[in-house]
C-alpha cells in the first residue's frame, strides 16, 4: 500500500511540476502585459516558485523518508526473523544462564 501511494505520489509531483511552471509562466506574462515595469512580475513569480519549492520539497522529503524508514524496518524485520530461525535452541539466553551458573560452559 505504502509504495502504491509513493508511485502515486511520485507521478502526481511531476504532473504538478509541469502545471506550476506553467502557470508560474502565465502569471508572469499576464502581470508583464499589465505594468511596464517588468521587475515586480519577475519577483512576484519569483517568489511564488520558491514558495512551491519549499512546500513540495517538504513533502518530497517526508514521503521519501517514510518510504526509506518503511523499507529498513521491513529488512530488519526479515533479518530479525531469519536470525531467529537459524539459532539452535541451545543457545536461548535462559539456559545460557542456567549453563553458567552450573560451571558448564
Amino acid at each position: 500500500m505504502n509504495q502504491w501511494i509513493s508511485s502515486l505520489f511520485g507521478q502526481l509531483l511531476g504532473f504538478l511540476h509541469f502545471l506550476m511552471l506553467l502557470g508560474i509562466a502565465t502569471f508572469w506574462f499576464y502581470l508583464a502585459n499589465k505594468t511596464y515595469d517588468p521587475v515586480m512580475p519577475t519577483l512576484a513569480s519569483f517568489g511564488l516558485f520558491i514558495a512551491y519549492l519549499i512546500t513540495f520539497g517538504t513533502i518530497s522529503t517526508i514521503v521519501s523518508a517514510n518510504n526509506t524508514l518503511l523499507r529498513i524496518e521491513e529488512l530488519l524485520t526479515r533479518n530479525q526473523n531469519s536470525v531467529r530461525s537459524s539459532s539452535p535452541p541451545s543457545l536461548s539466553a535462559q539456559r545460557s544462564i542456567d549453563d553458567f551458573n552450573r560451571g558448564a560452559f
